[in-house]
This record gives structure tokens, C-alpha cells and sequence, in this order.
């Protein structure tokens, strides 16, 4: 895979090069992409839920070991709250939302775990910094994996950009170098050719959003991983839904 020129020239001349990574397929491309094209001022930047899958910590591991990036963390904070108390508000917001979905009206603010675990927290960190001009935050989200993204994407392949100033974030600078990207298919040839052949999709391990879509047949998958564990998840009988209606 390659970076568009002009992706380059216009995040060159940032002191900070602040790259999200997650564990999944389009991250660590960028990831090592930035090493690849000799960038020296990044720092690897990580959303911690602590429900993140083990395969996605594995990841970030080894793009660490292979970059030599600075690697850093942003934290939820969460004050007299627990993330099980977000999440149960979140579970239980289903039915609710399925009936959205039914009728066209989906609204993604129904589930808070996504604002409060990571979007407050990513906004108060980048807010806290100094001199927000001289730092950019690179986004590997790609217009195929949904049409809210397309469309965000579109605005930028109209105004011939691969970058805009987020107001909603307080006027940070975000870059988006998978812009034009379509497929997938990129993506794991070139993780193959790094040795990240057997890397798998990033995401919390638990989400409301993924059994509000019925995105998988067998939610419990969800429950497997000790992630779950540590967010103070009981042990449901046989899947979250039968939880979620019994609650």
C-alpha cells in the first residue's frame, strides 16, 4: 500500500504526528505505513476501554515493537461511575433502539458507552495540549465501512483534502489517509507482507451496537474474553439478550 502525496505533503510540517491505533486491520496499516515513509515525530495513541479484545492488545504490542514509536494511552475518566454502569444502561437501550432501526430513526447517542468511554475522554486529552496547531491526529476510518463515514469522507475528496479541522473537538486537527480506499483486500496483503497475517477486527469485546444490528448470529462470542471480566460483567446464561429482557 501506498500514501497519497498529498496526504503527506499536507501532515508533513506538524510537530506531532498522533496516530489512533486500535488493534484492527486499518490502524496498524497506518501504523506502519508512518514507519515506512520514515516519519519520526509519531506517537502510537491508544483509546483504552478495558474491554478491548486480547488479539487487539497483541497488535498494538507488536506495531510498538516494530515502530519504536512513543506509545500512549488515553484513559476514561469515569468518576463515581463504573464502565459496567455504563454498559448496562447502554445493553438495555436495545429493544429500544431495534425499534429505531425498524423505522429508519437510528441514533447512535442512545448508547453512551462510545461517548463515555471513549470520545470524552479522547476530547478532553487533545483539548489539554498545548499549541493544538502543531499536532494532528491520524483517523484510518475508510468510506466502505459505512455510509456515515462515505459521507464524511466524500466532503473531504470534494474539497481535495485528506484533512480537516474537527470543531466539534475543539478545533483539532484530524488526518484521514484511507480516503479513497474501497476494499479490504489491500489492507491484508500488505499486513501479510508485514507478518500481521492473522490479525483480526479491533473493537470492545461487549457492544450494544453489534447486537442491536444482529451484525453476528452468536453474541456470546462477545463474552469470552477476560475483558468482560474486568469490567465487572456477570456471567449471563445463554446469550446478553436473554439478560437485556430480563432486566
Amino acid at each position: 500500500m501506498k500514501l497519497s502525496k498529498k496526504f503527506i505533503d499536507e501532515i508533513r510540517d506538524f510537530k506531532t504526528i498522533f496516530c489512533l491505533i486500535s488493534g484492527g486491520y486499518h490502524s496498524t496499516t497506518i501504523g506502519l505505513l508512518l514507519k515506512d515513509y520514515n516519519f519520526k515525530n509519531v506517537i502510537l495513541l491508544h483509546n483504552k476501554t478495558f474491554l478491548e479484545m486480547k488479539s487487539s492488545m497483541n497488535t498494538i504490542k507488536k506495531l510498538q515493537n516494530i515502530t519504536k514509536y512513543e506509545y500512549k494511552e488515553i484513559i476514561p475518566e469515569l468518576e463515581e461511575e463504573t464502565t459496567w454502569d455504563i454498559l448496562r444502561r447502554s445493553f438495555l437501550k436495545i429493544p429500544e433502539v431495534r425499534e429505531d432501526i425498524k423505522n429508519n430513526r437510528y441514533d447512535r447517542t442512545k448508547f453512551e458507552c462510545c461517548n463515555k468511554l471513549k470520545k470524552f475522554s479522547a476530547k478532553k486529552f487533545y483539548n489539554d495540549l498545548p499549541n493544538k496547531d502543531n499536532f494532528i491526529v491520524i483517523n484510518s476510518i475508510c468510506p466502505y465501512e459505512s455510509w456515515l463515514r462515505n459521507m464524511h469522507l466524500h466532503e473531504l475528496r470534494e474539497k481535495n483534502t485528506f484533512i480537516r479541522l474537527h470543531k466539534k473537538f475543539g478545533k483539532i486537527w484530524f488526518g484521514y489517509p484511507f480516503r479513497d480506499e474501497r476494499s479490504e483486500k489491500p489492507f491484508k496483503k500488505y499486513l501479510s507482507f508485514k507478518g500481521f497475517g492473522n490479525i483480526k477486527h479491533s473493537g470492545c469485546s461487549i457492544c450494544p451496537i453489534v447486537i442491536a444490528f444482529k451484525m453476528y448470529n452468536s453474541p456470546n462470542y462477545y463474552l469470552s474474553s477476560k475483558a468482560s471480566i474486568r469490567a465487572g460483567l456477570p456471567c449471563f446464561q445463554n446469550t446478553i439478550e436473554k439478560f437485556i429482557y430480563s432486566n
